[in-house]
């Protein structure tokens, strides 16, 4: 089995009450990856669907799911799985599908590892469009309930990410700005939206000479 400290996640949840779970992969007591599984939420056996997953969303009808994965040192966003709609040699993150289920929104990030990029639209044969450049600290992505939106958390300076949205035909425009720094999670059919409040704090400590204990000399 897989040792304990080695953690499942779920990626996510399908409108029929089915999980998406990434499940760590070993060889040799090593994790060199990760299987997504299809796991029942009342419980049932986990079913292997496919590896190097990083993201993945639910089409309406809980019967397939849009992802990226990682496939020889690429990026791929896939829909239904094993259609390669759009490539990066950077990462792809919060693929999500309209709720008409003819378009999938995602952050495409350049550089795989930093968390700068931009909000891109594709529809199912595969064409592409940036809908809002230039952001930075780019983090959660979800359609408005009726589609005419797409919300997402980010700024463009070193300061706290807002919520802000962008139309299909790239409008751009401040939702809101909160203390902190929001995470956007997901927006309900209802409307509701479901965030996440990051606040960082710095310190600043110093060891005077001939003293044992450190002071604190924030500001």
């Amino acid at each position: 089995g897989i040792p304990a400290a080695i953690d499942s996640y779920a990626i996510a949840v399908s409108p029929t009450g089915e999980l998406a779970v990434a499940v760590p992969r070993l060889e040799n007591g090593t994790v060199v990856g990760t299987t997504l599984v299809r796991v029942p939420l009342g419980g049932g056996a986990p079913r292997p669907v496919v590896e190097d997953v990083m993201a993945a969303d639910w089409s309406r009808d809980g019967k397939s799911l849009a992802v990226s994965r990682e496939v020889k040192g690429r990026v791929r966003l896939e829909f239904p799985m094993g259609k390669v709609l759009f490539e990066t040699t950077g990462s792809i993150a919060y693929p999500r599908l309209s709720p008409q289920g003819d378009r999938i929104a995602f952050i495409d990030r350049p550089l795989f590892e930093r968390t700068h990029g931009r909000v891109m639209l594709i529809d199912l044969a595969g064409r592409a469009q940036v809908l809002s450049a230039g952001w930075r600290d780019l983090q959660g992505l979800a359609w408005r309930p009726d589609g005419r939106e797409i919300w997402f958390a980010a700024t463009t300076r070193s300061e706290g990410r807002a919520l802000h949205a962008v139309t299909p035909g790239g409008k751009t425009r401040l939702v809101a700005k909160m203390p902190g720094s929001p995470w956007l999670d997901d927006i309900a059919r209802d409307g509701r939206v479901l965030i996440d409040q990051w606040s960082v704090r710095s310190q600043i400590a110093a060891l005077a000479p001939g003293e044992t204990r450190e002071r604190d000399l924030s500001w």
